[in-house]
């Protein structure tokens, strides 16, 4: 009577020892919600009425050109 035997290999080896490190997922997870929000960026953008392309060169600059102080607007 033959026995299986389950295949272990490198990578096989690395997700087994990675599913135990919770600091690791937890990280990985956090990586992949900021890739996921990267290539989202476009429809944020939309959502927030923000355009991808939208700049604003004098708001928060005075007359002169200088930066204005904090404040509600800007």
């Amino acid at each position: 009577m033959r026995e299986w035997v389950e295949p272990s290999g490198p990578w096989r080896m690395v997700w087994k020892q990675l599913r135990r490190d919770w600091v690791a997922v937890g990280a990985a997870v956090v990586i992949l919600a900021i890739v996921g929000l990267a290539v989202c960026a476009p429809l944020v953008a939309q959502v927030t009425r923000h355009g991808v392309d939208t700049q604003y060169r004098t708001t928060g600059l005075t007359a002169d050109g200088l930066p204005r102080p904090p404040s509600r607007e800007f």
